[in-house]
């Protein structure tokens, strides 16, 4: 074997390392551009793309009585998965939740810290997630001073990321985040790239009803009638065009307005 064939599988490593760190760099550069949270997320969803994986969740943690405007929710991510994890009100048993909030440097959904302990529970949903094509993921959570602490999952097909892979999603998550939230403070209460426009209280109720509370649990929370309660979910409905609650509060979700 001569020197040339002997240096081609590593010209070829260098090769592809660099390709990924061209395409985080490319979409660091685009960041700077972008006017709108829905730019945001089709410029994102185009670049991770690029490098295998097909949808994402960019979401602050917040407490569920405490939704402040400057949190994020971004995401593209299949409708008919978002709605039965809120049916079965699967966030207060997520897995990857639970790691993300105690871990600070990305990982994978395989990594035996998210494997090992899972209850039958969070094995079922893991089964379930990858019946709708949410098969394998890495998820990066952002800690920063004067952020809102967040997770971004990106999904894919492929069980084994390359670690150059990893390193630039995890690049391309922080800048995602950071360009956000400073979307979030300069555009208005009401964005200008949405199609359905949300009231405040209708943003909440439904905030609510993605937790699973009844009506008469929401009067009681946010101090108003169930009547009202009612009037500001059916609203909902009728703006979106849809027959149920959850799937107001699906569509929602993937209009940014809402968090899971």
């Amino acid at each position: 074997m001569n020197r040339l064939q002997a240096g081609q599988p590593h010209m070829m490593m260098t090769s592809k390392k660099l390709e990924y760190f061209e395409n985080a760099s490319s979409f660091i550069a685009e960041c700077k551009t972008i006017s709108s949270s829905a730019e945001l997320v089709a410029t994102f969803h185009k670049h991770i793309s690029e490098l295998g994986f097909c949808h994402f969740t960019c979401t602050s943690f917040c407490s569920d009585s405490d939704t402040p405007h400057n949190a994020v929710r971004l995401a593209e991510y299949p409708s008919e998965w978002i709605e039965h994890y809120i049916q079965q009100s699967y966030k207060k048993h997520d897995r990857i939740l639970s790691v993300a909030r105690n871990r600070i440097i990305p990982f994978s959904w395989d990594d035996p810290v998210v494997m090992h302990g899972m209850t039958d529970l969070q094995e079922q949903i893991f089964q379930e997630a990858r019946e709708t094509g949410i098969i394998h993921g890495v998820t990066v959570p952002v800690y920063a001073d004067g952020f809102i602490p967040a997770t971004i999952n990106i999904v894919g097909p492929n069980r084994d990321v390359d670690p150059d892979v990893q390193h630039a999603l995890h690049l391309m998550s922080i800048y995602l985040y950071d360009t956000a939230v400073k979307l979030r403070k300069q555009e208005p209460e009401t964005l200008t790239d949405r199609v359905i426009e949300l009231t405040d209280r209708e943003r909440e109720c439904l905030q609510w009803v993605a937790e699973g509370k009844s009506e008469s649990v929401i009067a009681e929370l946010m101090n108003i009638s169930q009547s009202t309660v009612h009037f500001h979910v059916e609203n909902t409905k009728r703006k979106y065009g849809v027959a149920t609650r959850v799937q107001a509060v699906v569509r929602a979700f993937l209009d940014n307005q809402l968090l899971l």
